[in-house]
């Protein structure tokens, strides 16, 4: 009877743990893809006339690039997530001073059975122009 007791909390351990470890190594996936392109689809680097212009990035388009991406990464993985901006206003001599440089997302997860948040953070930033 005891052997019983025994493989029954041994599955028991083997699934959840097993659950747990998908659930992470999903998140991190997810985390670890945001490749370059996510943040280069919110770089303004022309103007409405098409004339060149320092880049810049545009804080709703890499918002709404953010968002859509872990959207889509992270349906199977968490119920729930939060995403929260910053951006680097520090002002080159061409630029504006609404245009900012840097775009940084912070991630955090909630693990639904589990009373742990999963946090993770990217930082972008344009070092110098590449189509000038």
């Amino acid at each position: 009877m005891s052997h019983i007791f025994i493989w029954a909390a041994f599955l028991v351990f083997s699934t959840v743990s097993f659950q747990y470890s998908y659930v992470m190594t999903g998140i991190n996936r997810a985390f670890l893809g945001v490749y370059k392109g996510v943040a280069e689809r919110a770089v303004l680097a022309y103007n409405e006339k098409g004339e060149s212009i320092h880049p810049y990035f545009d804080q709703v388009l890499f918002e709404k690039s953010v968002s859509s991406y872990f959207a889509v990464s992270l349906a199977n993985y968490v119920k729930e997530y939060r995403l929260e901006y910053d951006y680097v206003f520090d002002k080159p001599a061409a630029m504006k001073p609404e245009e900012c440089y840097g775009a940084s997302f912070k991630l955090t997860c909630k693990m639904e059975p589990y009373s742990k948040d999963i946090i993770k953070t990217a930082s972008f930033y344009i070092k110098e122009s590449s189509h000038e």
